[in-house]
């Protein structure tokens, strides 16, 4: 019997990644949750942890950016209210980042051991997905790396199981996943993207880089 292991290479920073979160999650809820399938699909997947605030914040500066742009603001804005709200603000969102420094050791720790995983499949874009084919002794006879659609949990299925060796039974998988997504959707099964803007460490990103485009507006004057 062939088995199969689909993997997904995705990194927290990747816009793409993240649009295409639902529709994973929908393709691992398919097959894990069956039970026929447990023996024939195996679902992994590996995230690059560097988050790109803390990207950013490691190669520009974000406490220099943040001193100097609440030191424009004050010097710049004469009424006493105005400068306590700027000076409040910037205070406020530089507590916030100063986290990161304690998080730095884990992460490059984390960023070593994820690196070379992906650099032994060579991983050089987000997000990839794997697929292995196995035989009975767990050797891999076939991969390949799916390029389809990724917007459309039908299209997955059918760019991934397109081998026709992978069988429950004597029925191909990708037909028996067909058959089940068919019936699936005439329940109301959908998907749909994650509002990403109530997510707080991207709110806090989205500050941030207001904040470094105007102090760069500001010091180019």
């Amino acid at each position: 019997m062939s088995k199969i292991t689909i993997t997904l290479y995705k990194a927290g920073w990747c816009r793409h990644c993240r649009d295409f979160e639902p529709f994973w999650k929908q393709l691992k809820k398919l097959l894990n949750d069956d039970k026929e399938l447990e023996e024939i699909v195996t679902v992994n997947e590996y995230v690059h942890e560097i988050e790109c605030a803390d990207f950013l914040n490691k190669k520009i500066g974000i406490e220099n950016i943040i001193d100097e742009l609440k030191n424009k603001f004050v010097a710049l804005v004469k009424d006493n209210e105005q400068q306590k709200k700027y000076t409040d603000r910037y205070n406020e969102l530089k507590k916030k980042y100063e986290t990161i420094k304690d998080m730095n050791e884990r992460q490059e720790a984390m960023e070593k051991k994820t690196l070379s995983i992906f650099e032994e499949k060579g991983i050089n874009g987000f997000p990839t997905i794997l697929v292995e084919i196995k035989d009975n002794n767990d050797k891999v006879v076939k991969e390949f790396y799916y390029e389809g659609n990724r917007e459309s949990i039908t299209d997955l299925v059918k760019g991934i199981f397109e081998d026709k060796s992978i069988k429950i039974g004597n029925q191909s998988v990708k037909a028996y996943l067909e058959e089940k997504l068919s019936s699936e959707s005439k329940n109301g099964m959908t998907g749909g993207f994650f509002d990403y803007s109530k997510h707080k460490k991207l709110k806090y990103h989205r500050e941030y880089m207001k904040c470094r485009n105007l102090y760069l507006k500001l010091k180019n004057k």
